[in-house]
């Protein structure tokens, strides 16, 4: 009998959760959510986690918005926000506002509708409860904000003074969007912002800074090929070349061959590309390394270095880039 009620029991939680008429927000969420108090998004897809990223969407376009897909960006926001300590607990509505730009929603309601095999939830955002948490995250923001282009007054190293003022500029951005969504909301607040705050003076600093980042590479057991190589993917990444440079390439070349004594000299070789910064310090190194050969010294040397060019084509700029992206990921509130 105990079990036979427990059977019943779960067959009604399934009729309630797939077999239950479609609510009516679904449709005409307006009816249930009072518009002069709430915001509303409604979303579908064909799982729950799809419908709720649509709902957050649609409400981020009532205010004009668009999802952030920047993701080192988001992830950078998030632990300058939160502290690196408190990453540990980070919780959703954390990562709805780097993503979405949203502050203070949350899904009240979910439906499945068995016969359309489709989710439906209601992401809802109260205004007036939500204006308040505006202003305060503004506000705070712009702190942040000042702190970073402070810092970055201060960096030597072009490269740190370019990413400091990156942060700042993924501040910027956000307190856009939010004293956007603030004049919505409320259209009596009003915050002032300063001019050197604003995004546009932001990215024009950053764009200064990039252009005075420049490389130059001393060479000495690499061939102009090599050279070429290395000017080609530099170029990949916006940078130039100058004679006055930032940043220096200088190449290190070992190899260890030997005469088979079959008409084939075989080589190990390494070539080891250090990125010297102004202070004469090594900041990076890009290794290449393999073994080749061919008829004599001479050739075996020859074939090597055509080989490297053709790495350092396929590789050197990913190699920078994947470095700047650490130095990136290094900088700390």
């Amino acid at each position: 009998m105990k079990r036979l009620f427990i059977c019943i029991l779960l067959l009604n939680i399934g009729i309630n959760l797939y077999g239950q008429k479609q609510p009516e927000w679904i449709l005409n969420p307006q009816k249930v959510y009072d518009k002069n108090i709430y915001e509303v998004g409604v979303g579908q897809g064909i799982s729950e986690k799809e419908a709720e990223d649509n709902a957050y969407s649609v409400l981020a376009n009532i205010f004009g918005m668009n999802i952030s897909v920047d993701t080192k960006a988001n992830e950078k926001y998030i632990e300058t926000s939160l502290g690196v300590e408190e990453i540990r607990s980070l919780d959703n509505s954390t990562k709805i506002e780097a993503k979405h730009n949203l502050i203070n929603v949350k899904i009240d309601s979910r439906y499945y509708d068995t016969k359309k095999n489709k989710y439906y939830v209601i992401a809802v955002l109260n205004k007036k409860e939500t204006a308040l948490l505006l202003n305060k995250k503004i506000k705070d923001n712009i702190k942040i904000i000042d702190s970073y282009i402070l810092k970055s007054n201060s960096e030597k190293d072009l490269f740190d003074k370019y990413y400091t003022l990156y942060i700042a500029y993924i501040f910027s951005e956000k307190n856009e969007n939010f004293i956007n969504q603030l004049s919505i909301l409320d259209n009596s607040s009003k915050i002032d912002v300063l001019d050197s705050y604003r995004i546009e003076r932001i990215k024009s600093s950053m764009e200064s800074v990039k252009r005075k980042i420049s490389f130059g590479i001393e060479a000495f057991d690499i061939t102009p090929n090599i050279e070429s190589a290395i000017e080609h993917s530099i170029s990949d990444l916006g940078f130039k070349i100058s004679s006055n440079p930032s940043y220096i390439f200088r190449d290190k070349f070992t190899f260890d061959g030997n005469d088979t004594g079959y008409g084939m000299y075989i080589m190990n070789y390494t070539l080891i590309l250090e990125l010297i910064n102004y202070n004469g310090e090594r900041i990076a190194s890009f290794k290449y390394k393999g073994k080749d050969g061919g008829a004599s010294e001479k050739d075996a040397k020859k074939v090597i270095m055509n080989k490297l060019v053709k790495d350092i084509n396929s590789n050197l700029s990913s190699q920078l880039s994947n470095y700047l992206d650490g130095r990136f990921e290094r900088i700390k509130y």
